[in-house]
């Protein structure tokens, strides 16, 4: 199904910081909890353990309250028991013990065993540091993958310190656990915001070993919802503020283990029952068609769910995210600032790490109010080009250090100047489109002669991994030439970079050429009044041209007339009535304030009509309703 809608309340795509604080100076969020949600890490055969390392991280750090799956506190409870008993028991107590697990790992139990021993016993000596070094190398050379995985856990697992007397913890009905940092809740008093009542919790950590089979991920939303209403304690008064961490894997119509009308359900019941500030979540496959699906309430208008609450989510499109060495505690405390305005994109850095991952963890952020979803303002990081920006900028925008391109807009009419003095000829930003689905993107020039010609093609098919048709075409691209010998720059005409997860042999019927070492990437080009395709035959040989069809600008004309309108017929008129729509107070965003509980709801609908308002006002004429792109 193809979108027909424009939203219009993150032209420029970018949005201020926002202060958290209210009338009062009281701090934007006051109480803190982590939701980790998986049943499947730990299994034989997967080698997944992202879910894994944050709650270990968490229990290291102590950072704040953790409500799990059950499921995952198992492994980190036999995990530590696991270890804790290939040191203490001789082998024939420690294989009975453990003959479930010689019984899932077959030939591999007693290679796992061993290494487990290596990886507990400490050195003595020179000599036996030498002789297990090359044990170790001997065996990870023959453990399948999800072992070698299982291995590192455990090895974190016994160097973490965990003393249950420092927690209090229990399960929560037949499908979670709690676990509180005593300090935490000591901190915190009568406003923890959590029920611990005694009839109802017991020990966790008296399981026998069990392997830890995929758990019963079925109805997990509700049965989570169901866990809420008895472990968060009402609020009589607008004392407490939650800042909500939530992770679990993802997939296509699925966010962090929830199904996409359990997440919603989810959001709903914090509008509606929990006081909460700052809602942020870590999925692979976060953002993209799921992101439409999620907050779009009415598909046929484009009209978005609103929530009383900040929300951000790492990943700008559809693709994996990976877990990366988080910072929880500076996240919540930049959430808990006091007559502060905060740093959003710091706060975002901390959880998701995007600066080591941009491709990946790049986070999209929603304010109340707002209409849609944007990366924070880190502008030497990302640039960011709306439909109204590409509509009313005519001057060329310089690129300084930024490491993604961020298309919003079908069309970018003026030139991007790539900066004279990158780090290295190599060192190209990454261009990602916004659009969702299937999307075009037509740029008038690209002056970039200090980028190799190569690397500056890859940059356009290196985001993301998904399975819809990105065409990104150069009517002019200067640049750096390692194409051919003699030229140190070259201007290449009508340049094709297209990723496309579709029959690729449609596109040689259209251009004559087909990558071989890539289906799904296609890349072509006029030069000197000659058409090439560029393609890589291996490794070794690099990359070459092909010379193809001399039809080729023509051919590429007529395939990306399937993305008509994607030309934007922006009048003088119409460039000013944008200009004054979206003015710089309109740009800078909004000041708001958490509502108390009973107010949520109402706040909730209040931002619904602010929101239709905002777009009856900023209405543009019939043609732009009916272009492609999603997010102004």
């Amino acid at each position: 199904m193809r979108i027909h809608f424009v939203l219009l309340g993150v032209a420029l795509g970018q949005c201020a910081y926002i202060m958290g604080m209210s009338e009062y100076g009281r701090p934007f969020a006051t109480n803190r909890l982590a939701i980790l949600l998986d049943t499947e890490e730990g299994r034989v055969g997967n080698p997944s353990m992202g879910v894994t390392r944050q709650l270990l991280d968490l229990i290291e750090t102590k950072t704040c309250p953790i409500l799990m799956t059950k499921d995952l506190w198992k492994r980190f409870v036999w995990g530590r028991k696991l270890i804790d008993d290939v040191q203490k028991l001789d082998k024939q107590d420690f294989d009975k013990k453990y003959s479930a697990l010689d019984y899932a790992l077959k030939e591999n139990y007693p290679k796992y065993i061993e290494i487990l021993q290596l990886g507990s016993l400490r050195e003595r000596s020179k000599e036996e540091s030498k002789k297990r070094a090359a044990r170790f190398t001997e065996l990870y050379g023959s453990l399948p993958d999800f072992l070698v995985v299982w291995h590192i856990v455990a090895m974190v697992i016994l160097r973490i310190h965990f003393n249950p007397d420092e927690w209090v913890y229990g399960n929560t009905g037949e499908n979670f656990v709690l676990l509180i940092p005593k300090e935490y809740q000591e901190k915190m008093g009568k406003t923890l915001g959590l029920e611990l009542g005694r009839d109802r919790y017991e020990s966790v950590l008296k399981e026998e070993f069990s392997l830890s089979d995929a758990g019963d991920s079925t109805n997990l939303g509700a049965k989570l919802l169901a866990e809420f209403d008895s472990i968060f304690t009402p609020s009589t008064s607008d004392d407490k503020h939650w800042a909500i961490y939530l992770s679990g894997h993802g997939s296509f119509g699925k966010i962090a283990a929830l199904e996409i009308p359990e997440f919603k359900k989810l959001l709903n019941y914090f509008t509606k029952k929990v006081p909460v500030s700052v809602f942020a979540y870590t999925s692979c496959y976060a953002a993209g068609s799921n992101l439409y699906e999620t907050y779009i309430k009415d598909i046929k208008t484009g009209y978005v769910e609103q929530h009383p609450f900040v929300i951000a989510l790492a990943g700008i499109s559809e693709s994996k995210v990976t877990a990366g060495s988080q910072d929880f505690g500076a996240f919540f405390a930049e959430c808990e600032k006091r007559n502060k305005t905060i740093n959003w994109a710091e706060a975002l850095e901390d959880l998701f790490q995007f600066s080591l991952q941009p491709k990946e963890n790049t986070p999209l952020i929603k304010f109340p109010g707002t209409e849609w979803f944007n990366v924070p303002d880190i502008k030497e990081f990302a640039l960011s080009i709306g439909k109204v920006l590409a509509a009313t900028r005519e001057k060329p925008i310089l690129l300084e250090q930024q490491k993604l391109i961020l298309l919003y807009a079908p069309d970018i009419p003026f030139s991007l100047m790539y900066r004279q003095s990158p780090r290295s000829a190599d060192d190209c930003p990454i261009v990602v489109s916004m659009i969702p689905g299937d999307a075009c993107h037509v740029f008038s020039s690209i002056l970039a002669q200090s980028y190799n010609a190569s690397s500056l093609f890859k940059s356009f098919l290196s985001y993301p991994d998904i399975p819809d048709e990105k065409v990104f075409f150069i009517k002019k691209l200067v640049v750096a030439n390692d194409l051919e010998e003699g030229r140190p720059v070259v201007t290449l005409s009508n340049v094709l970079c297209m990723h496309r997860g579709q029959d690729a042999d449609l596109t040689k019927s259209f251009f004559g050429f087909k990558n071989p070492s890539s289906d799904s990437a296609i890349i072509c080009f006029t030069y000197k009044g000659k058409a090439y395709g560029w393609q890589r035959k291996s490794l070794k040989e690099g990359f070459k041209l092909e010379e193809i069809n001399p039809n080729y600008a023509g051919r590429a004309s007529a395939y990306l007339q399937k993305y008509i309108p994607s030309g934007e017929s922006f009048t003088p008129a119409i460039k000013g009535r944008l200009k004054d729509v979206f003015s710089p107070e309109q740009r800078k965003g909004r000041e708001y304030e958490v509502p108390a509980p009973q107010a949520h709801a109402k706040t909730s609908k209040k931002n619904l009509r602010v929101a239709k308002r905002m777009k009856s006002k900023n209405k543009l004429d019939s043609h732009n309703n009916r272009a492609r792109g999603i997010m102004a």
